[in-house]
């Protein structure tokens, strides 16, 4: 459970990145190294460096300088670490329009007597110059812990972790930018943007006059131009559209209220808090509940699994269904093992009320029936989409 928080926490501190570059077409670029400073090894260096190239990549935005080509480069120059000086004269050979310099400052692995495992930390940024006049454009620092059963596991665990930040920092850094060509319903057409660089579920936000603005959601393309729904406030020909950036996913942190009936001896409503989590381009979910405080170091949780669509949408509002199947057992939070458990199924609704597409307020009913047991479960708590 707290893994799960913490990955919220860090998505939501992602999430919070100021205003990037923005681009219509596609860029060249250039990654680099900066320094690494205690702990990062060259092959940690050139692994998390292939990993940003590969985000890059996927994004279909940018034209990545080739690293071998650098590498060739370097040597020539007898370069080990660079400053910005020096990256910028690399871009320019490279004749790219900005240079994403990557300074790994710390690496440390260890092991955690309390939790039993292995554990990796890092610290490093991810910075942006322009090389047509040198300028620091953008910047980010990633502070990141991850587990595993080896320093290994650990180590690979903290890298993937980095990888899925790298995808929200760099849209977050060069967003794509378009403008309404025309509006048709609640059908919006963009121009003035490149469309191989878009992709279908992509939300753009409207911004209108009088600090008015709105939100579509990219469903296709018609004749040259990029098709988009409206999800709700004010859209108006002519006004610029820039991407807000998310990584697909939805969730939900809320207090929980139980109305429980096992084996008819133990009945009555009690309280707990739960997580849950769906991609937003599939119909599946996973919601995982525990009753606050514990009986003899023991408490009641339950894990679902299955699928989830929404069914209505009214502004703001999306209404939801969901069904599964469920996890029910008894854990000892002492010996951190789990005493007993049985499997059965739920149905449910949800309704989430959003004031953007990453914030809102979530609710949701469940009905659950296990092998001696069954009872029905209110779920209240803050919606956020990343």
């Amino acid at each position: 459970m707290k893994r799960i928080i913490t990955i919220i926490l860090i998505l939501a501190t992602i999430l919070s990145l100021a205003a990037g570059l923005e681009i219509s077409k596609k860029i060249r670029v250039v990654i680099l190294p900066a320094r690494s400073l205690h702990g990062w090894s060259r092959d940690d260096v050139d692994y998390l460096l292939s990993l940003l190239e590969e985000t890059m990549l996927e994004l279909r935005r940018f034209e990545v300088y080739s690293r071998q080509n650098l590498r060739e480069i370097m040597k020539e120059r007898g370069l080990q670490e660079l400053g910005i000086t020096e990256a910028m004269e690399l871009g320019e050979i490279a004749s790219a329009r900005y240079v994403i310099l990557l300074t790994l400052n710390e690496l440390v692995t260890g092991y955690d007597s309390e939790n039993k495992e292995y554990y990796a930390m890092s610290n490093l940024s991810v910075k942006v110059l322009d090389i047509s006049d040198g300028r620091v454009v953008a910047v980010k620092t990633i502070s990141e812990k991850s587990y595993g059963k080896t320093r290994a596991d650990a180590k690979q665990n903290l890298f993937l972790s980095i990888s899925s930040s790298f995808s929200l920092i760099i849209r977050n850094f060069f967003k794509i930018k378009a403008s309404v060509a025309r509006i048709r319903g609640d059908t919006v057409y963009l121009r003035d943007v490149d469309i191989d660089i878009l992709r279908v579920g992509m939300i753009f936000k409207i911004t209108g006059g009088l600090g008015r603005e709105g939100y579509v959601k990219i469903v296709g393309e018609e004749n040259g131009l990029a098709v988009a729904k409206v999800l709700y406030g004010y859209v108006r020909r002519g006004a610029e559209a820039i991407e807000y950036p998310m990584l697909g996913v939805g969730g939900a942190m809320m207090l929980d209220v139980y109305n429980l009936d096992i084996a008819g001896y133990l009945k009555g409503t009690t309280f707990g808090v739960s997580v849950i989590s769906w991609p937003f381009q599939a119909p599946l979910y996973v919601d995982f509940s525990y009753l606050v405080g514990s009986v003899l170091n023991y408490t009641i949780f339950t894990l679902d699994l299955g699928g989830r669509f929404d069914f209505l949408h009214l502004g703001h509002i999306f209404l939801g269904g969901k069904a599964g199947f469920t996890m029910f057992g008894v854990y000892d939070t002492k010996n951190e093992d789990v005493l007993f458990s049985t499997f059965g199924a739920c149905a449910g609704a949800d309704i989430r009320y959003e004031f953007n597409p990453s914030m809102g307020i979530y609710a949701k009913y469940d009905y659950r029936v296990y092998l001696g047991a069954n009872g029905s479960e209110f779920n209240l708590g803050l919606y956020f989409g990343f």
